[in-house]
């Protein structure tokens, strides 16, 4: 770039004169040959990159995909690498290619570090496509749709973790529920003994058993003012009978008592029945109640009909709750906490059902209608097995919830916070509405826990008020099909991920959603609405979204000022045509010639590395530019002559593509500057090859773009770091002045200090302004140079506005 003086610690002897000699040196008689020659480190002689500092902004990844074939390899899959997950953001496009059985997807996909996701979608011939997310960070990455990604499980889950087992009572046990009183039962009066029978009459307006082990029939309808049963006692009321009491019923903490309602027989309290202390309250008829609290190891039995006006309660240690399979519970509330435990075999409706309960327990093996309900308390012990319905909110707060193979969870909205659900294969959990998201812990969120798929179906997600920026708001894993159309991006930043998709889990749209979950008893099944049978039509064009803009300092082999803008190019729309085999035999590409920092001679050029130049069959140029012609020789096909590798021409005098040929002036890099321009010179070139080549030959890291110094020297080049130069380049300049390339080492364009002359960064990112030094430009750039790029690996993102060219 601009003239610097040149500076050698042993001109400090030589006298002033020649010193005079040394700092009056121009760029066109400076001494290139001398490995002693340095200029100092524009950096600071502090900045020193580790050995082997690749300077690469991308990483590069060896990709192979299999797809699951339904068609038995008798038609392809299109196979797509986004940025992004394609189904609810502007994702972009990186790679594509196909793949059936029999034949994999296999490629080297470049991915910029600003990138930690990549997302591969298969799309098969009907239609129907599924993506699956995979972390950069790594050299290799086998996609296999085939594979669940969970350890698999039986259909049907196991009850292995700390549910309570209970027993619903024998219908036909007669000492359970009896159909008539004994013949020795004498009517209840005010005489008791211990352990006699006693008939409950019409006449009987009060029950308080004070003696133990008696037990009570209730023979004819009845209406009671006060109930006490003492330890031992049992109240059996007969088929057809009703009792009804007429208040509270809530002294019932005697031990071991039992209270049996029959067949057709009716319990009426018009207030709140409470059992305690190992009470046992069975029903086989039908059980009114305006509250029913059951606590302290007692056990509530439904067989038939409960009504409950208000509040089911369960609360504290070992109280147990059965729905039977033929039971049907309704209730406008029910509360579970303590260490309570309901088991559901049979219809259960509420409007509001609330587990609080640490060491509790819910399990619901028929069918639980609920307006709201909330799982909160660290409880871990919430298993469906059958079908659930919420009708409005379904609020999961610090808990596990269970989802058994074939098991429905449907509801309006969900409300979630470090919480964790397994699904079960071929389960189904469906939001209607809205989904909300607070916080998850990574191993908390969506877990496909069998051997096929799981459903989960989310019209809208989103952020919880004031989180809306943070990370961990949710986790999808497993063996899991995710479909949602709306749904927060996966990140803020590359340092804050929000959501991921990880071991198997998959994601699709309503409309292409592959899983289908039948209909049965427990769950309203899905269906899936595969297309007509449609084959990709090759050649397949291929235009990836990437975008690079490369920086070029010029002064090689010395270092110049670092303000890396002596030369700007855009490099983008790298389109191809693929074949059924995953090759391609036409590449084309655009480059975008931003900005110039600089008044001396530029031509440049772009070296495949993959391709010999004797495979090149043409080069088309499509460009508000003439075909270059003056500086670079070339041959018939249009590839630079005495080439190894194909050397493609972009132009041959930077400031004539600007006509600005005559003054060469500097050209958008000095604010306020008359030379700076919008109307950018484009070049676009074609590449027809002779025979067809993998498509990953052509790469971004494969495409080696540099620029040619000095027209009339011997031809020195400036390369990225790293990258080989041509056939042509005067090699007598290796390592002298600032250089350290090393042929036997495989060391190109790195200097004594181990820093570059050319940067790639990956995106339409902004320059340093003229004479200002890029690490002014980019506070980040200095440590993610010195650290060997492992810290501040996304440098590019922290702009200070006041050093860029805007």
């Amino acid at each position: 770039m601009k003239a610097r003086f040149i500076q050698k610690a042993a001109i400090l002897l030589l006298g002033m004169a020649a010193f005079v000699v040394y700092t009056s040196c121009v760029d066109s008689n400076k001494n290139y040959y001398d490995p002693d020659l340095r200029e100092p480190n524009p950096m600071g002689e502090d900045v020193v990159a580790p050995d082997g500092f690749d300077w690469a902004t991308s990483a590069t990844i060896q990709l192979t995909v299999d797809v699951a074939d339904s068609f038995n390899g008798q038609y392809f899959y299109v196979v797509e690498v986004f940025d992004g997950n394609p189904y609810i953001e502007q994702a972009n496009l990186l790679k594509k290619g196909v793949a059936k059985k029999g034949q994999s997807f296999v490629t080297e996909l470049t991915v910029s570090h600003a990138i930690p996701t990549i997302y591969i979608r298969q799309t098969a011939p009907n239609g129907l496509s599924e993506t699956r997310s995979f972390s950069t960070d790594t050299s290799v990455i086998r996609c296999d749709f085939n594979a669940t990604g969970t350890k698999a499980v039986s259909a049907k889950m196991a009850s292995t973790r700390a549910f309570i087992a209970m027993d619903a009572p024998d219908h036909n046990d007669k000492t359970l529920f009896p159909d008539v009183a004994p013949v020795d039962a004498t009517v209840w009066g005010q005489s008791q003994e211990y352990g006699k029978s006693y008939k409950v009459t019409s006449a009987t307006t009060e029950i308080n058993c004070w003696t133990g082990n008696v037990n009570l029939y209730v023979t004819e309808n009845a209406t009671l003012s006060s109930l006490y049963l003492t330890g031992g006692c049992k109240l059996y009321i007969l088929p057809g009978v009703t009792l009804t009491f007429n208040g509270d019923c809530a002294n019932n903490g005697q031990y071991n008592c039992l209270i049996s309602t029959g067949k057709n027989a009716t319990l009426k309290v018009n207030g709140l029945l409470k059992v305690d202390n190992n009470y046992k309250l069975f029903n086989l008829g039908t059980l009114q109640v305006n509250n029913l609290t059951c606590t302290n190891t007692s056990f509530f039995y439904n067989g038939a009909t409960t009504q409950v006006a208000e509040t089911l309660d369960g609360t504290n240690y070992g109280t147990n709750m059965l729905n039977g399979a033929d039971g049907t519970l309704i209730s406008k509330n029910i509360l579970l906490s303590g260490g309570s435990h309901f088991i559901n075999y049979g219809i259960v409706n509420t409007q509001d059902t609330k587990l609080d309960a640490t060491n509790g327990s819910w399990e619901n093996s028929g069918e639980w209608t609920s307006g709201s309900m909330e799982v909160k308390g660290w409880n871990e012990f919430a298993l469906n097995r059958c079908k659930l319905l919420v009708k409005e909110v379904l609020d999961l707060n610090e808990t596990i919830l269970t989802i058994d193979g074939g098991a429905q969870v449907k509801c309006q909205k969900l409300l979630m916070n470090n919480t964790r659900i397994d699904l079960g294969s071929k389960s189904l959990f469906e939001v209607t509405e809205l989904a909300t998201y607070k916080y998850q812990t990574p191993d908390r969120g969506f877990k496909g826990t069998g051997a096929e798929k799981a459903l989960l179906k989310i019209k809208k997600a989103v952020a919880s008020a004031g989180v809306e920026n943070n990370s961990n708001l949710i986790h999808y894993a497993g063996n899991l099909m995710v479909v949602c159309d709306d749904h927060p991006a996966a990140e803020i930043d590359p340092s804050n991920i929000r959501w991921t998709l990880t071991a198997g889990a998959a994601w699709s749209n309503e409309a292409e959603n592959p899983v289908q979950i039948d209909k049965t008893a427990c769950n309203e099944g899905t269906s899936i609405t595969p297309g007509p049978i449609v084959e990709p039509t090759f050649p397949i064009e291929v235009a990836s979204s990437d975008y690079y803009t490369m920086l070029f300092e010029d002064q090689w082999p010395y270092y110049g000022d670092y303000d890396m803008n002596d030369a700007v190019f855009g490099i983008s729309d790298l389109t191809y045509e693929m074949n059924s085999n995953n090759k391609v035999k036409k590449v084309s590409f655009t480059v975008t010639i931003k900005a110039v920092g600089a008044a001396k001679f530029y031509a440049g050029a772009v070296m495949l590395d993959k391709v010999l130049a004797s495979n090149v069959q043409t080069i088309a140029y499509t460009s508000n530019n003439k075909k270059p012609s003056t500086f670079f020789r070339t041959n018939t096909a249009g590839v630079e002559e005495g080439q190894t590798n194909a050397v493609i021409p972009l132009f041959d005098d930077i400031h004539a593509l600007f006509n600005l040929a005559d003054s060469n002036p500097f050209v958008n890099t000095i604010v306020g500057s008359p030379n700076n321009t919008t109307n950018l010179p484009v070049i676009e070139v074609t590449v027809h090859l002779k025979d067809e080549m993998e498509e990953s030959n052509f790469n971004i890291n494969h495409i080696n773009f540099f620029i040619v110094i000095d027209k009339f020297s011997p031809r020195r080049e400036v390369h990225l770091a790293g990258y080989r130069p041509t056939d042509l380049i005067n090699t007598a300049y290796y390592g002298n002045n600032d250089d350290a390339t090393s042929i036997a080492h495989g060391k190109y364009f790195i200097s004594k200090e181990n820093l570059a002359w050319t940067i790639m960064v990956p995106g339409a990112i902004k320059w340093p302004q003229e004479y200002k030094n890029i690490q002014l430009a980019y506070p980040d750039f200095k440590a993610w140079v010195t650290s060997g790029g492992t810290q501040k690996k996304t440098w590019w993102t922290n702009i200070n506005e006041e050093y860029i060219f805007p």
